[in-house]
């Protein structure tokens, strides 16, 4: 920033140590996401450089950059000449933004798949068709790409430990007159049977409330469920223990427990998810563990649940 002429004139400011390492063209990344990495920085400058000649002289070092890291000379200009086409005044106008009520369909992206775009256009007409989903999808679902796991996130954290990581997995009330105490997987590390991971259950107890939990059987790798609940664990865990003494039918978990040669005592629980900011939010997190341990399919988990109330959910 300097004063010319009895006014303030801005510019772009680099520091000494700075690489310039922008994200290389050959990497796999979406080709609009590379596009507009152009585009925005070319904003970004004449945003900043005050001087149409020093906004030339700052282009013409970011296309320097841009060369460097294998972007094709075409996308460079394509770029500049679309950042050209734009007002200064208007870049530095605020604008606000209408929020977008649009659902967002996450994939993980792979340059081998086609575009998914052009596909989500045309089949978007069958979700409209459908009277089950015609209010849910009143404007197509907004398209979302994230990053698969890649080898820099396998060897290398993406943060530090931190002291929270040492209170991690449930633990007991220890009172006196407690029932469900025996029943908890107590640990950082709890290995439940025919699920292929370790979980890493947070720091909850029996008295902890609005929580995601699991139970599963120390018998047979068939009683797995997976379940929620807004009030206190204790309350719910002893209304599951009611319905397992009146062997009450219909409910799944209690047919279970009363199958020849189990009992109560093989129900073991670990509580997996809480602090949800809403009831949606929490079962949606049931839904997520559901899909991910397949206990709609091999456990006792008879539906969906905020799926549940669509047709489409048993074609999954």
């Amino acid at each position: 920033m300097t004063m010319k002429a009895g006014a303030i004139a801005t510019s772009l400011y680099c520091k000494p140590t700075d690489k310039h390492l922008l994200l290389h063209f050959d990497s796999a990344h979406p080709a609009n996401l590379k596009k507009s990495i152009v585009y925005s920085q070319c904003l970004r400058t004449k945003r900043i450089c005050s001087d149409p000649v020093d906004y030339d002289r700052s282009i013409s070092s970011l296309t320097g950059y841009f060369l460097s890291c294998g972007y094709p000379i075409r996308i460079i200009k394509q770029g500049i000449r679309k950042a050209a086409l734009i007002n200064r005044h208007d870049l530095l106008t605020y604008k606000i933004k209408t929020p977008n009520k649009r659902i967002p369909l996450v994939f993980e992206f792979h340059p081998l798949i086609p575009s998914l775009a052009r596909t989500l256009k045309q089949s978007f007409a069958s979700l409209k068709d459908d009277p089950t989903l015609s209010d849910l999808f009143a404007d197509p679902p907004l398209l979302a790409l994230r990053q698969p796991p890649n080898l820099r996130r396998l060897i290398a954290p993406s943060k530090l430990p931190t002291s929270d990581e040492t209170t991690r997995g449930n633990t007991c009330c220890n009172k006196q007159r407690c029932q469900i105490c025996r029943h908890i997987n107590t640990g950082d590390r709890v290995t439940i049977p025919n699920i292929k991971f370790p979980l890493k259950p947070p720091n909850l107890n029996c008295d902890s409330c609005n929580v995601v939990y699991i139970f599963h059987c120390n018998l047979c790798k068939h009683g797995l469920y997976i379940g929620e609940t807004g009030t206190s664990f204790r309350l719910r865990f002893n209304n599951h223990k009611k319905s397992i003494r009146d062997n009450a039918i219909g409910f799944p978990v209690a047919e279970h427990f009363n199958l020849p040669g189990h009992a109560l005592d093989n129900l073991k629980v670990t509580l997996i998810a809480s602090d949800f900011v809403c009831t949606e939010n929490r079962k949606r997190t049931e839904l997520i563990w559901i899909m991910r341990l397949q206990s709609h399919l091999t456990g006792l988990n008879k539906d969906l649940g905020l799926l549940n109330q669509y047709t489409f959910h048993q074609t999954l």
